[in-house]
């Protein structure tokens, strides 16, 4: 399994397998972590954004990708799926858990 540290790399990482000759799907999670601690708007703020992390990972048979995205607003969510759409149109893409995502995961190490 490869581990892509960006956005450009993990798009680098799926030109290379070739989506026509090795079939795939993408799953996608978002989830919370750290539930307890949360990121501050600003100082005069009285609302607070949990620190999230959207998992996006691939897996076909010659191999798998993880990319992790860790964001705090909704903007940032819908700039890393404008990013990530080119993407998304090579390879189906399908919702799952945080538990059925760590199951991907360790199976692919």
């Amino acid at each position: 399994m490869k581990n892509a540290s960006s956005v450009k790399e993990f798009h680098k990482i799926v030109e290379s397998i070739s989506p026509i000759d090795n079939p795939g799907t993408i799953y996608i999670n978002q989830d919370t972590r750290n539930a307890d601690k949360t990121i501050l708007l600003d100082e005069d703020s009285s609302g607070s954004n949990a620190m999230q992390v959207l998992t996006i990972f691939l897996q076909t048979k010659k191999g798998a990708v993880l990319y992790e995205y860790p964001f705090s607003e909704p903007t940032e969510l819908e700039e890393i799926n404008q990013q990530m759409e080119e993407v998304y149109n090579y390879y189906p893409k399908r919702v799952i858990d945080a538990q059925a995502m760590a199951r991907k995961i360790e199976t692919s190490r």
